[in-house]
């Protein structure tokens, strides 16, 4: 008879948090941002019979332009039209886990499985699963520590950005990881315990964060996010015929966003329509560690393959069956290069079909000291050529007849250095033998491609210099950087000493000094 009294005392008390948690919800009509009264950041996203819910972090930074994240809580959003939506408010809290520093919460993820409700959450380094038998509530850490601790042996890379997808044949995997460092494991059915080894996913480009797998018409998909701290960069997917790959990969499906150097989305299917879920930095006060949830449809060709998705004001009705906004155009993620070498941007310009005359372009120098010949004969992965070297503003301009629309781009263009005495081809080890005719002033030329802004120290005979490099490849092609330095040689046999230099170096160049 206790055992009665206590499920039914549970059962009253969930009702009870669940008709709060109704009451208390807010009504919100979409039109990107759909969520305009708080920030939100991080989507994913789950259909439950009719109902389309909408899991997010809520950001409340002071500082919109300044680390760190500041996000303690996750809300739930729901609708049934695309239309109208409501917030059913901070469903889930830091304070369920007692490994979570506060305020220090990043991305989740929230799916349904017979009947109970499994919430994937991360910080920087650790991730965990609270449980609960509604959707709104009230949710449980059944671990007590978290899933995967980045100070367990193994596991000491990025663990972030988790996603869930369950199979056909009810099998459920779990991904996650930030960095370059993408992991997949097979979960057990209690969707709480890793059922095997995690395998380490390689050959996706420019992977960095924010996976999110599901499937369609028997083909598997994988969308992640290219973009990083140093870096904007765009929504990006891989194909597979299973669910732990290998992975084909593709091409960019979502431009940079406004406003935010991050993007984290999720894709799904409702009501017969597919949609991308992710994030900007548009509302005001809004910016890279506030950031607010958009939505926009999503298209497949017919060979499987994701058409690139026009970023709307609109939302998911899409406004652009009214109004005629002109086509949606992306110049590319900032580059580099050195002449004569030109840079392949990978640029995109999207249009919704609705065009008085065929879509054209022009690129054109905003800043920069000379002009720039294209070679382009499509809609994306344009490539520029630059005759003199020095920093670059290029806008990329399109119209439909309707509308023009623009996008700009940073391009830094370095030349190939003159008076060349020597050429060093690139090698394993640091340290670069250099045979000089005669003892003077030489110029050191690294020309280098590179993942990854870092420090370095080049010492040439005793002598040190330090430089930081530039981040260059985060376009289709790689793109070049070059650094200079004027040493002191002797006569004879030198030594270029590379001291902790991560990034690819390309060649080095050794020039006279110019009298």
């Amino acid at each position: 008879m206790k055992l009665i009294k206590v499920v039914l005392a549970c059962c009253l008390m969930v009702a009870g948090l669940t008709a709060m948690a109704q009451q208390n919800a807010q009504k919100i009509q979409t039109a990107n941002p759909i969520i305009k009264h708080i920030y939100t950041c991080d989507p994913a996203a789950l259909v439950v019979n009719d109902t389309l819910y909408i899991a997010a972090g809520h950001e409340e930074s002071t500082t919109p332009y300044n680390w760190p994240f500041r996000i303690k809580d996750w809300h739930i959003f729901s609708t049934t039209d695309m239309k109208n939506f409501t917030d059913h408010g901070a469903i889930l809290d830091d304070e369920v886990f007692d490994w979570i520093d506060e305020d220090y919460c990043w991305a989740s993820h929230l799916i349904e499985r017979n009947g109970k409700y499994y919430w994937y959450v991360s910080n920087f380094g650790s991730m965990g699963v609270a449980v609960a038998d509604n959707i709104f509530g009230p949710y449980h850490d059944p671990l007590g520590k978290p899933l995967v601790d980045r100070k367990t042996p193994g596991y000491e890379e990025s663990n972030i950005d988790p996603t869930v997808f369950i199979d056909d044949d009810g099998q459920a995997y779990l991904y996650w990881g930030g960095e370059t460092n993408l992991k997949g494991v097979k979960l057990k059915e209690n969707m709480i315990e890793f059922d095997g080894e995690p395998v380490k996913f390689t050959g996706l480009k420019n992977y960095e964060e924010a996976p999110w797998l599901f499937k369609r018409n028997g083909i598997y998909y994988l969308a992640y996010s290219t973009s990083t701290g140093y870096v904007r960069g765009p929504i990006r997917y891989a194909m597979a015929t299973s669910p732990m790959g290998p992975w084909k990969d593709m091409t960019d499906i979502l431009g940079v966003v406004h406003n935010s150097f991050t993007n984290h989305e999720a894709i799904i299917e409702y009501k017969g329509q597919w949609y991308i879920i992710y994030h900007n930095g548009a509302l005001p006060g809004g910016g890279d560690y506030n950031r607010s949830v958009c939505i926009d449809k999503l298209f497949f060709n017919e060979d499987g393959t994701i058409q690139y998705v026009e970023q709307t004001t609109g939302g998911a009705l899409g406004a652009t069956e009214y109004n005629n906004y002109g086509p949606n155009v992306y110049a590319g993620v900032d580059a580099t290069c050195v002449i004569p070498n030109g840079v392949t941007l990978n640029s995109v310009i999207a249009d919704d079909g609705q065009n008085k005359v065929p879509v054209s372009w022009r690129w054109s120098v905003v800043q920069g000291p000379d002009s720039i010949s294209v070679e382009s004969n499509s809609l994306s992965n344009h490539t520029v050529y630059f005759k003199e070297p020095g920093a670059y503003v290029l806008r990329l301009a399109a119209t439909d007849g309707y509308e023009t629309n623009c996008d700009e781009v940073n391009v830094m263009v370095y030349e190939e250095p003159e008076n060349k005495v020597v050429e060093l081809a690139p090698q394993r080890s640091k340290i670069y033998n250099c045979d000089i005719p005669k003892k003077g002033k030489y110029v050191v030329s690294v020309i280098y491609d590179s993942r990854g802004a870092s420090a370095v120290e080049v010492v040439v005979n005793n002598q040190s210099c330090a430089f930081h490099v530039i981040r260059t490849t985060f376009g289709y092609e790689p793109n070049f950087g070059m650094w200079q330095a004027e040493f002191e040689f002797n006569k004879g046999i030198n030594k270029i000493d590379m001291t902790y230099f991560p990034p690819q170096v390309q060649k080095i160049v050794v020039s006279e000094v110019e009298n």
